[in-house]
């Protein structure tokens, strides 16, 4: 029997990421220079963002349309104190941001 709480992560999951794909539609996003990332292991990539980085999930969607990767993104750490944040953020790809988030994140 599938454990309920699966299947909650699942939906959110997809409606983040249909989210995340009508505001790269929307916003005309287009990664650019993608054919160049590896398509495996370890890659770090650093970038500036907007307030509370609204444009990340765009980024993240596009990602992995040109990848096939899903990415970590090292989150503020005051998100991880807000309940149902800190619970739904690891579902979608954050990781709360610190040094040794990021070497574990990496090395994983």
């Amino acid at each position: 029997m599938e454990n309920p709480l699966t299947r909650v992560r699942q939906a959110v999951f997809q409606f983040a990421e249909a989210g995340a794909a009508l505001s790269a539609r929307y916003h005309r996003a287009r990664l650019m220079g993608a054919e160049h990332l590896p398509r495996s292991g370890p890659l770090l990539l650093v970038g500036n963002h907007g307030v509370w980085g609204y444009e990340t999930p765009a980024f993240f969607h596009l990602l992995h349309a040109a990848t096939g990767r899903y990415p970590l993104g090292l989150a503020e750490r005051g998100f991880f104190k807000i309940p149902l944040v800190r619970t739904v953020l690891p579902w979608l790809g954050g990781v709360e941001g610190t040094p040794e988030n990021a070497l574990r994140s990496l090395g994983a």
